[in-house]
């Protein structure tokens, strides 16, 4: 099986190659290891930019077992050179005890990566800088570790972008060190959008090339590189609407319903690092709601309307009832507003959905500790 997906992967190959530079993405997609179409992608972009990749090398983070990724087939079709980082241990074993491991020049390391280590994971992996490719699809702060990436200087790099967080706006996941996706928050909420790459990605020197039919990853390319000869596209251009279905839905609209779970989601606008919250609805600009910022923000609100917003903005859901009326309750006995936003902050499911709000966090470090 797995020879005549390698055999039928090497035909589609040859064939993409010789496909126009200017060919739109979509049309030379095909997989052999790949989720969706990403490894006739990246063998029509590696093959038109053969001549000016000065380094046959890739770095991909993120990748489970390997049996399902964005190099796999780079590495065993074209006999790149592949490092590959994941945060899951019986993963990594998996990997190494593997007959494609040994085969073929690739190291695999068990990190949970951060923006604060990523660099120093790299340059302890002795690699050139200017290397081939890079991947990236952690579910999660996938933005912060890109942005804090120095060590390498990729030719290609490819981003996992969330689709549901619409075309338009450049938003991220806030950065949570040790978040991992599904754990405390719906499966559409991970990651950062398009045009949150786009932004960071620009100044850097890259251009976006577009994205898979399926609307998960995208591809850029350093200028430098490119030169003009892969098509370019803007941002608006590249978004693909996401055909997968990450939570399952009763509706035939199965993308807006996937919207409706997340609903006041805490998201960073990147290009000035506000805190916003998302609708539920079609992610634009313009329905994005400025978010609760500071603690000062729920105090001068009469009590049912400051425990609706409560509920809301640190709970990331609306009031149930039992709880709501237990919380009205202690209010009315005069229990503070401020030690109630801290008991609903910082309560067992309020540090599980762990959103900021300025002026909680220090009160609530002590009164862990104190506990």
């Amino acid at each position: 099986m797995a020879e005549s997906k390698q055999l039928l992967g090497k035909l589609l190959a040859q064939q993409v190659k010789q496909m126009p530079a200017n060919t739109p993405l979509h049309e030379v997609e095909f997989s052999v290891y790949s989720q969706f179409g990403e490894d006739g992608i990246i063998q029509f972009i590696t093959h038109h930019l053969q001549d000016k990749i000065k380094n046959k090398i890739f770095v991909e983070i993120g990748v489970q077992n390997y049996s399902e990724a964005n190099t796999r087939f780079l590495l065993e079709n074209d006999a790149w050179q592949g490092v590959i980082l994941d945060a899951c241990l019986p993963d990594v074993k998996q990997i190494h005890a593997s007959d494609f491991y040994w085969r073929n020049n690739l190291f695999a390391k068990h990190a949970f990566v951060t923006r604060d280590n990523v660099n120093s994971l790299l340059t302890d992996l002795q690699l050139p800088s200017e290397i081939g490719l890079l991947s990236v699809d952690i579910d999660g702060n996938d933005y912060w570790v890109l942005e804090k990436i120095e060590a390498v200087k990729p030719a290609i790099i490819i981003v996992e972008y969330n689709s549901f967080f619409g075309a338009e706006a450049a938003i991220s996941l806030p950065y949570r060190e040790n978040f991992v996706w599904q754990q405390h928050h719906p499966a559409t909420y991970f990651g950062a959008s398009l045009a949150a790459f786009c932004f960071h990605l620009e100044q850097r020197g890259y251009e976006l090339l577009g994205s898979t039919l399926a609307g998960n990853n995208a591809f850029f390319v350093n200028k430098a590189i490119n030169q003009g000869k892969l098509r370019a596209v803007t941002c608006a251009d590249g978004y693909r609407k996401a055909l997968f279905n990450s939570i399952p839905s009763p509706d035939v609209d199965k993308f807006s319903h996937q919207l409706k779970c997340l609903q006041y989601q805490q998201v960073v606008d990147v290009t000035d690092l506000s805190y916003k919250r998302l609708s539920g609805s079609h992610v634009t600009n313009a329905t994005l709601s400025n978010d609760f910022n500071h603690k000062n923000d729920f105090l001068h609100l009469e009590n049912e309307v400051f425990l609706h917003h409560a509920y809301r903005y640190l709970l990331c859901r609306e009031r149930d009832v039992c709880g709501f009326l237990n919380h009205l309750a202690e209010l009315k006995r005069g229990v503070p507003k401020e030690e109630m936003l801290e008991r609903i902050r910082f309560s067992e499911e309020g540090r599980e959905v762990a959103v900021h709000i300025a002026g909680l966090q220090q009160k609530a470090q002590l009164a862990i500790a104190i506990s």
